[in-house]
Parts: C-alpha cells; sequence; structure tokens
C-alpha cells in the first residue's frame, strides 16, 4: 500500500509539472462571447473559409493597430512586430489587393478594408527553455482577435478569432524553430484568411 502511495505522489507531481510547463509564460486568451473561433488554424484550415457575401467588392487593405497588453508588448515586443510585418509583407506577395498599406490614416483610391485587433493570448516558448526541457517545455501560441472594417463606412464586415499552435514534439526536434517562426507564421495565416474572405474585383 505504502508503494501505491508513493507511485500516486509522484504521478501527481509530474502532472503538475506538465501543466506548469503548458501554462507558465502564457498569457491566458481572453473569451469573447458571439465570436467565432477557428481553433488550430492554418494556412490550409483558413483557405477554407467562405467569402463574404452582400459587401461588394474591395480594392485595398489598410493594416491597423492591433491591441496588446503592457505586459505582452514588454515580453513579446519583437514578436508582436514581427507577426504585424509578417500580414504586410505576405498579403503585398499575393497581389491579391491593389495597395497593402499600414496605418489607420492611410489612404487609396477604391473600396478598402481596415484590418484591426487584439492579442488575445501569445505564448512563445524561449530558445533555452526549449532546448533544456524540449517537448516539456509545452507549446508556442497565439490568439488573435480580427476585425475587419469598411474604412470608409466603418461599417464592421467580420469578426473572428483565429488561434494556432505548434507541437511541442516537432518544436523541441526541430530545435526550436517553429517557436521562433511562430508570429511569423500566424501572420501568414492572418494574410491568407484575409485574402480568402475578402471579395475582389
Amino acid at each position: 500500500m505504502k508503494n501505491i502511495n508513493t507511485m500516486a505522489s509522484k504521478l501527481l507531481i509530474i502532472l503538475a509539472v506538465i501543466a506548469f510547463t503548458n501554462t507558465a509564460g502564457i498569457t491566458k486568451s481572453k473569451k469573447m462571447s458571439g465570436v467565432k473561433r477557428i481553433k488550430g488554424a492554418t494556412i490550409e484550415s483558413v483557405q477554407k473559409e467562405k467569402k463574404l457575401e452582400g459587401i461588394g467588392t474591395f480594392s485595398n487593405i489598410i493594416i491597423g493597430k492591433f491591441k496588446a497588453t503592457p505586459e505582452q508588448r514588454s515580453e513579446y515586443k519583437y514578436a508582436l512586430e514581427q507577426f504585424r510585418n509578417s500580414i504586410i509583407t505576405d498579403l503585398n506577395s499575393k497581389k491579391v489587393f491593389a495597395k497593402v498599406m499600414s496605418g489607420k490614416g492611410s489612404k487609396a483610391s477604391g473600396k478598402t478594408v481596415l484590418v484591426t485587433g487584439e492579442v488575445l493570448g501569445i505564448k512563445i516558448v524561449d530558445s533555452e527553455v526549449r532546448r533544456r526541457k524540449g517537448a516539456w517545455a509545452g507549446k508556442s501560441s497565439m490568439d488573435i482577435y480580427l476585425k475587419l472594417t469598411n474604412a470608409s463606412t466603418g461599417k464592421v464586415l467580420k469578426e473572428i478569432i483565429i488561434a494556432t499552435y505548434n507541437n511541442p514534439a516537432g518544436a523541441a526536434w526541430s530545435g526550436g524553430n517553429t517557436d521562433r517562426s511562430m508570429p511569423d507564421d500566424m501572420g501568414k495565416i492572418i494574410s491568407a484568411y484575409i485574402a480568402t474572405v475578402i471579395p475582389t474585383k
């Protein structure tokens, strides 16, 4: 009986360690009622989303501000910049829209979509932590609230939460590559979603 109790205690400790390593350093994702969430999003999965109907066609995109907490901006300043730049770069490479601009005050001829949002949750496993703990360091993840608005009328066209994460074992095997690429990958996922759902001429 003593051995069984000892084994049970060790198991509880292991489970507690797993729970800690999967939550340590993460900004818990906010919940937004009534907003659709795409979980485990990939470029391929968001490309299956339907075009928005009854809104006409648009020529341009403005990438506006993505809100984040002071803690997020302090801990993940570079990652958040990388994420936003990735959206712009990837949209430009697609050549779906006539212009892809940065900043809410940007202007262009033709109907324009303003893209804004909020970082609801972010966790990027540190390279050194990944090296020491491997898969036990948990997963890197990002949860983004995305808001698409008609820039001229202010009408909201779409609100959605797009969430993605990596595989801890795969991240360990790659030496943390999929941790470091998380912001860039998420930017490309957001870009793919925008290019998929916004009707163009």
